[in-house]
């Protein structure tokens, strides 16, 4: 995930200056260079195993996709971990701008400015959340646990975004852009409780759950601003509230939904 926020890094002030230059069509053939240049290097300079490969049927990858989506706990966790980083994915990379020009009333390189520092915040988020869990899990602090304390923080920054609080509302931007991915730390925690066999499977789907959540998000928020009449330097400001905020009660529907008592049947395969 830290990787991947050098693209989201990339995509905000050196691409707006880069657009300056060679326009977008020549940023989109560059990008696509760096991305088949990045492939090469890969095949070529990877080393490949020689052992013995075990390949699963179709048949049986479905058989353990549907023994995965039948665990309670499961649904317990996906719908957590899909809606918080889907939609903090989807706000990111397309609403924060125009958010940045209606609210706040900035200009376009004062937009891809804040947009560079939240991709910064983005991945400072995904480091610091991996080097706490490693540096408490040794102390018996559950991964889990500073899952949930980034994702409360997470959602309060959702809130003063929602409220529209604009003399805190960049720190909360930030705060937004560095806690809205620390579900995927659980994600080495889930699959260990599933086992071995369904860990892949188990990876696999709760990041298809995100990156669902995250176009959904981005699309019904268009929706719903959409009802709202346009004010003339774009979207009006309260129609951003209502958008985030409806995806903000969902947040907190699944964050309760994931606190609800465990009952004592409700184990993952593999489970103690």
């Amino acid at each position: 995930m830290s990787t991947g926020a050098v693209g989201i890094l990339a995509a905000t002030e050196p691409t707006e200056y880069l657009l300056r230059m060679v326009g977008w069509r020549g940023a989109f053939l560059l990008f696509a260079g760096l991305v088949l240049a990045v492939a090469c290097l890969i095949f070529a300079a990877v080393p490949r195993r020689d052992g013995a490969r075990v390949s699963a049927s179709f048949a049986d990858q479905i058989g353990q996709l549907l023994r995965l989506l039948k665990l309670p706990l499961y649904w317990r966790m996906a719908p957590l971990l899909g809606l918080t980083a889907g939609v903090q994915i989807g706000i990111q990379t397309l609403w924060a701008g125009p958010w940045f020009r209606d609210v706040l009333g900035l200009g376009r390189d004062e937009v891809a400015r804040h947009l560079l520092w939240l991709a910064v915040a983005f991945m400072a988020g995904i480091l610091s959340s991996g080097l706490a869990v490693d540096r408490l899990g040794r102390r018996g602090v559950s991964p889990l646990a500073v899952m949930l304390v980034y994702l409360l923080l997470y959602l309060v920054a959702q809130a003063v975004i929602v409220l529209r609080l604009t003399d805190i509302s960049f720190l909360a931007w930030l705060t937004l852009a560095a806690t809205g991915q620390a579900g995927v730390v659980a994600f080495p925690w889930f699959a260990a409780r599933v086992g071995h066999e369904l860990a892949g499977r188990s990876n696999a789907s709760l990041n298809v759950a995100m990156f669902v959540a995250a176009f959904l998000a981005q699309g019904i928020i268009g929706v719903i601003i959409g009802l709202f009449a346009p004010v003339a330097t774009g979207y009006a400001p309260e129609a951003y509230s209502w958008a985030f905020g409806f995806f903000l009660v969902l947040q907190i529907l699944a964050l309760a939904w994931y606190l609800r008592p465990l009952p004592s049947t409700e184990i993952a395969y593999g489970q103690p």
